[in-house]
């Protein structure tokens, strides 16, 4: 990872204003970066922790290995940005544009990408636990091999979100609704069950679905399907693990 003092050249070389970057990076790491522009701007490894850059236009740039720790990049616009590896751990990305950006091994964990937009984005082996994706636009976006434990998807799309291989987060009533919508088809039985757990209330609850009255015939269905996805440690509910 480069060091301050060749993220401030780059920064600077990109048409930021040297009297908005320190000499030496403060202690905290805040740094004032609101809304500048480093469109397609070459950051591989900045070192950017706790900076705000809400609203920055990072369209197209290069943030392959970045060091973003709790940075706040709410309304920022990063479609098609490299991310890919970029350590992003408890940063803000709140209704910021991520069109078709590379998050691949991108480090998420505690990210808040409420309303942001993903379309198409592709975070194969991101780290996803415990980010809340809530409203979040993931429509085509790729979440294969992608750790969910823990992620909040409320009320997110995720039409045609790749999740092959993911680790499920089995408290997340939106992707649980979503694995089992794909395989309902057009048979109004299962669809009325998907539409039943999107029903439910807050976190999904594996007990009040052991307890809901329907078809046995149905209720095995769900299981079988939802059973292909399990995956060793990613903390599976016991009636997942049955013949």
């Amino acid at each position: 990872m480069m060091s301050w003092r060749e993220t401030r050249n780059i920064l600077i070389a990109a048409g930021v204003d040297p009297a908005r970057l320190p000499e030496d990076l403060p202690a905290d790491g805040r740094l004032d970066l609101t809304e500048v522009d480093l469109s397609r701007a070459n950051l591989r490894g900045a070192k950017l922790p706790r900076a705000d850059m809400g609203g920055a236009v990072l369209t197209g740039a290069d943030l392959t290995g970045a060091d973003l720790t709790g940075a706040t990049l709410a309304w920022a616009r990063l479609g098609r940005a490299n991310l890919s590896g970029a350590d992003l751990r408890g940063a803000d990305l709140a209704w910021s544009d991520l069109t078709g950006a590379d998050l691949t091994r991108t480090v998420l964990r505690g990210a808040d990408l409420t309303h942001a937009d993903l379309i198409r984005a592709d975070l194969t082996g991101a780290d996803l636990t415990g980010a809340v994706l809530t409203g979040a636009d993931l429509t085509s976006a790729c979440l294969r091999g992608a750790h969910l434990t823990g992620a909040n998807f409320a009320g997110a799309d995720l039409y045609g979100v790749g999740l092959r291989e993911a680790v499920i987060n089995w408290q997340s009533r939106d992707l649980i609704a979503e694995l089992l919508r794909r395989s309902a088809g057009k048979d109004q039985q299962r669809l009325m069950l998907v539409r039943e757990v999107l029903r439910s209330a807050g976190e999904w609850c594996w007990e009040k679905f052991s307890a809901l009255d329907i078809d046995p015939a149905l209720r095995e269905w769900a299981l079988v399907e939802l059973r292909q996805w399990v995956q060793a440690g990613d903390g599976a509910p016991d009636v997942l693990y049955g013949e």
